[in-house]
C-alpha cells in the first residue's frame, strides 16, 4: 500500500489518511481480539481493471473464533477498493468500508 492511501471505514473514525494510520488501526483491532482467531471471507467480488487503474468491490465477513475453535460473531462489511498500477505493482489507494443502515434506527447493520 502507497503512503497516501486513503481509507473511509466502519470502525469509529471513519477516515485514515496515510499508510501508518491505517495499519496502525488494523493492527489495534486484530490485537484486541486477545487469543482469538479471525477469519474473513470475500463474497460477491466484483473487479474493473483498466491499464493503470482498477476497482474492487465486495462483501468482506469477519468472524471471530475461540481458541477452542467456536465461533463467536461475526459481521459483514461491504468494501471498495481503489487500485492503481505503481511502478508495476497493484497498490490500493482508497479503500471505502461500510454497513447497511436502519433508517428507522441509524444503526449500522452487522449481519452475516
Amino acid at each position: 500500500m502507497p503512503p497516501d492511501v486513503h481509507v473511509y471505514d466502519a470502525s469509529g473514525k471513519f477516515e485514515f489518511v496515510g499508510a501508518g494510520t491505517w495499519r496502525a488501526m488494523a493492527a489495534d483491532w486484530f490485537g484486541s481480539r486477545g487469543a482469538e482467531a479471525v477469519r474473513v471471507d470475500f463474497s460477491d467480488v466484483r473487479v474493473l481493471a483498466g491499464e493503470k487503474v482498477a476497482m474492487l468491490s465486495a462483501a468482506a465477513t469477519f468472524t471471530a473464533f475461540s481458541a477452542d475453535g467456536r465461533k463467536l460473531r461475526s459481521l459483514t462489511n461491504r468494501m471498495t477498493m481503489g487500485l492503481e498500477l505503481r511502478d508495476s505493482r497493484w497498490l490500493v489507494v482508497h479503500e471505502h468500508s461500510s454497513l447497511p443502515v436502519d433508517m428507522e434506527t441509524g444503526r449500522g447493520i452487522f449481519g452475516e
